[in-house]
């Protein structure tokens, strides 16, 4: 019944999409794009995204003219970015974007793939991923504004060599309550079990 493609937002033309039209033999379409942050800054900066705003803003008009839905990733955990820095600039983001009409919103969350420049930053301590308390935070605030989020998981290939993670003695029970959260959009704050570093 439905069809998603990713795209950058320079590839989604009008003619483009009529032609799809003619395509999709009744099906609904939904176009991905990687926005990751509405900040120009931070989605140019250390996310090397190279992505102009009016490009995006245009390439959702489009969309919503012609009938077709808009899922847009937002990423949280930006190198450079302290953790209320990251996840101010995604609460922002994803407030922006639903109030533009983004019909689904993605939460990426940073992890340490092997090799490269993230890796050594980890290393040597300058970097880590989200901790799950600023994901449920965000995830909790989504839920209480009717933002239309949803969470992507933290594992790939290869093995990353850090996920977003707490002390270790809460990460388990939080990443259930996550898993829960993909399979049926149900999501409590007070459901997050008490852990000390909570406070952190």
């Amino acid at each position: 019944r439905n069809l998603m493609i990713e795209s950058r937002p320079e590839f989604v033309r009008q003619d483009i999409l009529r032609e799809a039209k003619t395509h999709l033999q009744g099906k609904a379409l939904t176009v991905a794009i990687g926005l990751e942050s509405t900040n120009d800054k931070v989605r140019n900066g250390p996310l090397a995204k190279f992505i102009g705003r009016k490009s995006f803003d245009k390439a959702l008009s489009l969309l919503k003219a012609e009938g077709h839905r808009a899922f847009v990733y937002v990423f949280l955990g930006a190198p450079g970015l302290s953790e209320a820095e990251a996840y101010l600039d995604a609460q922002t983001s994803v407030r922006e974007l639903h109030a533009l009409g983004v019909d689904e919103i993605a939460l990426s969350c940073a992890f340490v793939a092997p090799g490269g420049m993230l890796e050594q930053a980890f290393r040597a301590g300058s970097f880590r991923p989200p901790r799950l308390w600023s994901i449920a935070q965000l995830i909790a605030q989504a839920k209480r504004n009717g933002w239309p989020l949803s969470l992507g998981k933290f594992d790939d290939f290869p093995p990353p060599v850090a996920i977003p993670a707490n002390c270790g003695c809460c990460d388990e029970g939080i990443n259930a309550l996550f898993d829960l959260f993909r399979r049926t959009n149900r999501f409590e704050i007070s459901d997050l079990p008490d852990c000390a570093c909570r406070a952190q």
